[in-house]
């Protein structure tokens, strides 16, 4: 069951990595209105707004450690 439904998907950078601040902007463009409305689907449910996004803080905190290990460790 995908329970994302009605969010929207994700569109392609039209910048390349290496430039760095345009790609980091597009990215955060891109992804705003997807986190908008994830945080409207916590709070319809009966999350408060505060508690959502600092959870979403600490999953994107999570899971960037964990990508930092796997680099790492070579996995």
């Amino acid at each position: 069951m995908n329970m994302m439904t009605g969010i929207g998907s994700v569109p392609s950078p039209t910048h390349p990595a290496k430039e760095f601040l345009a790609h980091e902007t597009e990215c955060r463009s891109a992804l705003k209105p997807l986190l908008d409305g994830l945080i409207d689907m916590a709070e319809s449910a009966g999350w408060s707004r505060r508690t959502a996004a600092s959870t979403l803080m600490f999953l994107a905190a999570q899971h960037v450690s964990a990508s930092a290990t796997s680099v790492s460790s070579g996995s």
